[in-house]
């Protein structure tokens, strides 16, 4: 393969792995790093990722490689900024979290309640210890697996889990000190 057929190869390896995951990542790079840092950060992540992509040997899968130089390059922003001081940004383009099927028929009522407990929770997981902040992102926000987890923060998998309940034990406990949250008939939040 000539130098040209690989760069143009490369160039379309690049392209496929922006467009599956692009959205996600520059949606965490928000939420670590804020929302005015996000495209920025996603720029360079993309550029490490073109960078390292040919040299990528599948020893995880693509995600867990490309969260992995996305959580890098949020805290080496982060470590730059140090006044930064929240990791919990505002929402996204000020779009809501994805609904869930009962949504869509709220209230008003309902709606407000909804929303003010997802400011209060989002003021608690902001003030975790940083590391706790990262595996609740991580798990509860972006769906990822302990080993997933543990793969993209370079540690094992049992610290990865550990952090993990840590990390939901102190939130529980915080959110029942100083949430106030309601359930819904079905058992669920409102």
């Amino acid at each position: 393969m000539s130098k040209l057929q690989s760069q143009t190869a490369s160039q379309a390896d690049l392209t496929a792995l922006y467009q599956s995951h692009g959205d996600k990542i520059r949606r965490y790079l928000a939420k670590l790093a804020g929302v005015s840092a996000a495209d920025d950060l996603l720029q360079a992540v993309f550029l490490k990722a073109s960078a390292g992509l040919a040299e990528f040997r599948f020893q995880s899968s693509l995600a867990t490689w490309i969260f992995r130089i996305a959580t890098n390059a949020a805290m080496d922003s982060l470590r730059e900024r140090s006044s930064a001081k929240s990791f919990f940004a505002e929402k996204v383009d000020g779009a809501d979290p994805e609904p869930g099927p009962d949504f869509a028929s709220m209230s008003a009522e309902d709606e407000l309640i909804r929303r003010q407990m997802g400011d209060c929770i989002k003021e608690f997981i902001d003030a975790l210890p940083h590391a706790y902040r990262l595996v609740i992102i991580l798990a509860d926000l972006e769906g990822f697996t302990p080993a997933e987890i543990a793969e993209v923060l370079g540690v094992n998998l049992d610290t990865a889990k550990i952090r993990l309940h840590r990390a939901r034990v102190r939130l529980r406990k915080e959110l029942s000190r100083g949430c106030r949250l309601y359930h819904d008939g079905k058992s669920g939040f409102s």
